[in-house]
């Protein structure tokens, strides 16, 4: 398995491991549906499918500790989404209670039990408040990447194979922004690409970002005059402190 400084997978081949991991958190014996967090399902069901993986994908040695961590953040992110869709398939506006969405549910896929939890969760008005919550700010987003599936990591290792050097900020954010056809997803997006990439543009320096599996930027570099503070979406706060190192030239 090909991991980068991160200890993430680089390259298609290494992202069967992710692909995997999202079986493993659809598995009613191995994944409980029944919690409202991540960090509240017990730690012994997170161990058991690191246990799996371990006997699937040859990890190397000196990165196991890191791909631990990584990979059981990202079996969370696929957990939630999990969660999402039968939400999204079992659940009705006009629903008043959690048998109800457990009367739509196939006891073959999915563990009634658990679901019924679930459906109480859904219910809870404390819990209602905050989904709507979260609905409204992603309501809000208006740049939107056009990754897919495809991690930051492997945009960013495929720049460094190409070029010799990680990509700056802004390089990542275009790659990461645009379809393969040169399109965007809405035009808000496209006014910030193209903004991004004229400034690129006059000064093609600006598209290297380092070496070694760490990502040089500055205050003042050109993602930071167009987006601010923004973080790119799609990376964690530890994630960018691990691939991002600030330029001290």
């Amino acid at each position: 398995m090909d991991l980068n400084a991160m200890c993430h997978p680089m390259n298609l081949k290494s992202s069967k491991v992710r692909r995997f991991a999202g079986t493993l958190v659809r598995d009613r014996q191995l994944a409980p549906i029944n919690f409202s967090d991540w960090r509240l399902v017990p730690q012994h069901f997170k161990d058991t499918m690191w246990d799996i993986i371990k006997s699937k994908f040859m990890v190397p040695h000196d990165k196991l500790e890191g791909f631990h961590s990584f990979i059981e953040r990202d079996m969370g992110k696929k957990w939630k989404d999990y969660k999402h869709e039968l939400k999204k398939t079992l659940l009705k506006a006009n629903d008043t209670s959690a048998a109800t969405v457990v009367a739509r549910a196939d006891p073959n896929k999915v563990n009634l039990s658990q679901l019924a939890d679930l459906a109480t969760i859904w219910f809870d008005e404390k819990w209602k408040a905050k989904s709507e919550k979260n609905n409204e700010c992603r309501g809000k987003q208006k740049v939107v990447h056009s990754t897919g599936s495809k991690s930051y990591t492997r945009y960013a290792s495929e720049w460094e194979k190409k070029t010799g050097a990680l990509p700056s900020r802004a390089q990542l954010f275009v790659n990461t922004h645009k379809r393969k056809n040169g399109t965007h997803l809405n035009n808000e997006t496209e006014k910030v690409v193209t903004e991004m990439e004229e400034l690129l543009t006059h000064d093609p320096t600006s598209r290297l970002g380092g070496t070694g599996g760490t990502m040089t930027w500055a205050p003042d570099d050109i993602y930071s005059k167009i987006e601010g503070k923004n973080p790119l979406e799609g990376i964690s706060l530890n994630e960018l402190q691990k691939l991002l190192a600030p330029n001290q030239s």
